[in-house]
């Protein structure tokens, strides 16, 4: 059950403390989620409110000189992110077109090319349109985004959060996603998105409260998954779980209005094992799909979905490879639990982050816009087998000087008119 009627911004940190050596050098995740998606023929605001949506991906490899490598990206929107390509919600009176300047679209990047405004932590309000830290809108009751990637080789972390905070006492929305190290040397990704007091336009269908969430920690040992998708709905007051119960509530109301009404309730989470010990995690939300609206049109909202993946971490170019002695250390990271990022918890009550949010180790940039972190693990060894090399070394040594000799063989007999193959060295017979 969501508590609380008052939204604020998340935390600028999160309260783990990550391992003196920093995370594994290999690792990748990502996580991606909305609140509210809204599809009408007519206008993608039939829903009360509009949608949040929120990314947050990283990968770390190892760098040319052997230090960690970080690929990192944030997106926090209080929109439906299939509006971006439309007019009624980003139309820019100065004519800007880059997506950083978006109302309500926040990003965030590394490597950051700062020319074509990127930017490593962008806040998002009605008195903020560009892609910067702006404390003022963190107080302020409106909506909200963040997005804010932190490249510190001990530390990295990717946070994206969205909030539409409705009427403040009905139509709340929250997204969030988050990735950071664990205290046992492993990553932890949790996606939630919440809201509560929603209607289905059209309809006398209520959303008391949904919930979409999805959990995974890698770890040397490999990667877990779990979540959930649930709703609590209504219709005239009477709760319902199956379409057939609101088909059964509904059936006066559509005889009189024409309007019908199916439903889809919520999904079971999927953990799904892919190649190399990648897991993926899903489930969606409730969905209405509604017809015979006024003019003909019709609806189709999903009360929340969520995603999250992720790859094994390890401090080898091949997972799996000289495993440290971390037996449990899968055991340890769920009894301990994800320290700083609560998926049972509500954000609908967060703290405030402090003034100053990006911190971390020293940046290097070759002048291209390729950096890298300075700090993280050392290089990375690889051990080759010299054997297998010297055998086929000598064996194509032997093979390729005969397969010559017979190639020059047959383009000589071809070149002399010969019938059958000669060999080199070719002696001509003497000229009469």
């Amino acid at each position: 059950m969501l508590v609380g009627s008052t939204l604020l911004p998340p935390s600028s940190g999160l309260a783990a403390t990550p391992p003196a050596a920093g995370p594994p050098l290999f690792f990748a995740v990502r996580l991606e989620g909305f609140a509210v998606r809204p599809s009408a023929t007519v206008s993608a605001r039939t829903a009360n409110p509009g949608s949040g949506y929120t990314v947050a991906d990283i990968a770390s490899t190892a760098g040319l000189d052997g230090r960690r490598s970080l690929q990192m990206k944030a997106v926090a929107s209080t929109n439906d992110p299939g509006d971006l390509g439309g007019a009624a919600l980003f139309a820019d009176p100065d004519g800007a077109t880059a997506s950083s300047t978006f109302p309500g679209y926040a990003e965030a990047f590394f490597p950051t090319f700062e020319a074509v405004g990127q930017s490593q932590i962008s806040e998002k309000c009605a008195v903020n349109r560009e892609p910067r830290e702006e404390p003022a809108c963190r107080d302020q009751p409106g909506a909200y985004s963040l997005a804010q990637v932190t490249p510190d080789g001990l530390k990295p972390t990717v946070k994206g959060f969205a909030r539409n905070a409705g009427t403040g006492e009905s139509g709340d929305t929250v997204s969030r996603a988050d990735v950071q190290p664990t205290q046992e040397g492993g990553v932890v990704g949790v996606q939630l998105n919440e809201g509560r007091n929603l209607g289905v336009a059209g309809t006398p269908i209520q959303v008391e409260s949904f919930r979409a969430t999805s959990t995974v920690v890698a770890t040397y040992a490999g990667v877990t998954g779990a979540g959930e998708c649930s709703a609590r709905v209504s219709v005239f007051g009477q709760s319902f779980e199956s379409d057939a119960d609101l088909q059964a509530l509904l059936g006066p109301f559509s005889d009189a209005t024409g309007v019908t009404v199916r439903y889809t309730p919520p999904s079971k989470i999927q953990v799904k094992d892919t190649l190399g010990g990648t897991k993926e995690v899903t489930c969606t939300g409730a969905r209405f799909q509604v017809s015979g609206l006024p003019g003909g049109t019709s609806s189709d909202v999903i009360f929340g979905a969520t995603f999250a993946t992720a790859t094994p971490t390890s401090d080898k170019a091949i997972i799996g490879e000289d495993v440290p002695p971390v037996d449990d250390v899968l055991r340890k990271t769920i009894s301990s639990g994800t320290a700083g990022v609560d998926a049972t918890s509500s954000p609908f009550v967060t703290p405030v982050p402090a003034a100053s949010s990006v911190e971390g180790a020293a940046v290097t940039s070759d002048g291209g816009g390729q950096q890298q972190v300075a700090a993280g693990p050392g290089l990375v060894e690889r051990r080759i087998d010299t054997m297998p090399l010297a055998v086929g070394t000598a064996v194509a040594a032997t093979i390729l000087p005969l397969g010559l000799w017979l190639l020059l063989g047959v383009i000589g007999s071809l070149a002399r008119g010969l019938p059958r193959l000669k060999l080199p060295p070719f002696r001509d017979p003497p000229s009469a």
